[in-house]
């Protein structure tokens, strides 16, 4: 929607798509996230009959049930970038949150010893980069000048 909003001439009827995305895909994710942290011992019981899984497990989801919202925010702005044609900016985001990933996830894991929590850091430290820096870049607007 936001690139034929674009070819349309209309870049606020593209902005307007883009929010509108996130407002929606944010409820879902809000929904997401109750389910995933009230029910996190469950789902894990469901996944594992080995006890130590369902008892480390556990933890770490109900943190990534509350980076639900995150993750939506970034899988529409980043969408919306590309769909513009505003690809460079979304594979830089992308690239460092994969590094970020990586290396928060190695220190908090194996360096400071913080076991599947720690190692879990990595995605929450990258799920939250993705979701700022696509949130500012959709919001400062330069992506209405991109050619694809």
């Amino acid at each position: 929607m936001i690139g034929q909003s674009l070819g349309a001439g209309a870049p606020d009827r593209a902005k307007r798509a883009g929010h509108e995305g996130v407002f929606q895909c944010g409820i879902l994710a809000v929904a997401i996230a109750v389910l995933f942290f009230f029910a996190a011992a469950p789902i894990f019981r469901s996944m594992s009959v080995d006890p130590l899984v369902r008892q480390v497990g556990a933890g770490p989801f109900r943190i990534l049930a509350l980076l639900q919202p995150c993750l939506a925010l970034s899988i529409v702005y980043i969408g919306g970038l590309r769909g513009a044609g505003d690809t460079r900016f979304p594979m830089l985001i992308t690239l460092a949150g994969a590094a970020l990933r990586v290396c928060v996830g190695y220190v908090g894991g194996f360096v400071l010893m913080g076991g599947l929590l720690g190692a879990w850091m990595g995605m929450f430290a990258d799920m939250i980069w993705r979701a700022v820096a696509a949130t500012i870049r959709f919001r400062r607007g330069n992506w209405i000048h991109s050619h694809i």
